[in-house]
């Protein structure tokens, strides 16, 4: 762990291995100090009291002292140890359990909620653009497909009949305005023959009657407009053409981008399977350094009851120990006054 309450991105079963060898040897330690000092209390020396009152007041310091030297030197080992082993916590970039386990744990509780809330919320909102995105796609270009296709086949093939009556029209219409001109030929040349024949010439314009001028100038008027409705048709046919030649290329400028896009997405998918992966790993290694902290806390509990407890029994025995003591003291000195006098 970090000096921000994070744990390092790789921890291996090594490294467990070290800190549960280190809280043994911490353990140990603390077991061997405490016999130690305990053997030490339990050594006063009651058998070598002095009749002399000032000798039993020193004595009584010197116990006083010991007694007081022993719990310092025990809180000393003590914070020796745990020192010792937050340096070496720190070294391997641990906080020391016995410390800093609330901190430990809210920390941890905090990063754990952040994660899995920013992690909720990115992977709800990639997989609904994602999915709202291909299925926009998707759609679109199915309908547009669809539709081109269509409009495209059915656009071709009226165009094409239609331009085959107005071809057979105009064909047909060529023909009867070749016709009319061939009958007004043979009618022209015959009256002139006649004319000539009978010595009476006339003008051009009196073989063709205002009737058949009228109809020959309006079968041409027809044709022309017909012309320019072709000749606009397909225009408008070949404008289009551009136009379905842009809305393909641009499908398939889209059909690239979407294929991108599926791709991308399938690597956004293996990062967020390796990250949960990852957050479950470490998951796993939270749980197991809280177990390591409850055992440790729970010891230290326990070896500081036992120790307390022992301190009280030694005190006890020591004042029992200083008032026999005493009581022996005044019956000699007694015994003494009255052998005196």
């Amino acid at each position: 762990m970090n000096e921000f309450g994070i744990f390092p991105q790789s921890l291996t079963d090594s490294d467990i291995t070290r800190m549960e060898a280190m809280s043994q040897e911490y353990l140990n330690v603390m077991d061997s100090n405490r016999s130690q000092d305990f053997s030490i209390m339990g050594s006063f020396p009651s058998n070598e009291m002095s009749l002399n009152s000032f000798d039993m007041h020193q004595t009584e310091q010197i116990g006083n002292q010991n007694r007081d030297d022993t719990e310092n030197s025990l809180e000393m080992a003590e914070d020796q140890q745990n020192s010792d082993t937050y340096q070496r916590y720190q070294q391997r970039d641990f906080r020391n359990p016995f410390n800093h386990h609330q901190l430990f744990s809210q920390q941890n509780h905090l990063n754990f909620q952040q994660q899995n809330n920013q992690n909720f919320q990115q992977q709800n909102n990639q997989n609904f653009q994602q999915q709202n995105n291909q299925n926009f796609q998707q759609q679109n270009n199915q309908n547009f497909q669809q539709q081109n296709n269509q409009n495209f086949q059915q656009q071709n093939n009226q165009n094409f009949q239609q331009k085959n009556q107005r071809l057979n029209q105009n064909f047909q219409q060529s023909n009867h305005n070749s016709n009319f001109l061939n009958q007004n030929s043979q009618v022209k040349s015959i009256q002139l023959s006649s004319n000539s024949s009978l010595g009476t010439p006339q003008s051009e314009d009196s073989f063709f009657s205002p009737t058949q001028f009228g109809q020959f100038n309006q079968l041409n008027g027809n044709e022309d407009s017909k012309l320019l409705q072709i000749k606009q048709q397909y225009v408008n046919q070949r404008n289009r053409r551009e136009k379905l030649k842009k809305i393909l290329s641009e499908n398939v400028n889209l059909k690239k981008e979407v294929e991108n896009l599926k791709s991308t997405i399938t690597k956004l998918q293996t990062q967020i399977t390796l990250d949960q992966q990852t957050i479950e790993k470490k998951n796993q290694e939270i749980r197991k350094y809280e177990q390591i902290v409850k055992k440790l806390s729970s010891r230290n509990q326990n070896s500081n009851q036992n120790l307390n407890q022992n301190l009280n029994q030694n005190s006890k025995k020591q004042h029992q120990v200083l008032n026999s003591n005493n009581i022996n003291f005044f019956v000699d000195a007694l015994q003494q006054i009255n052998k005196k006098k």
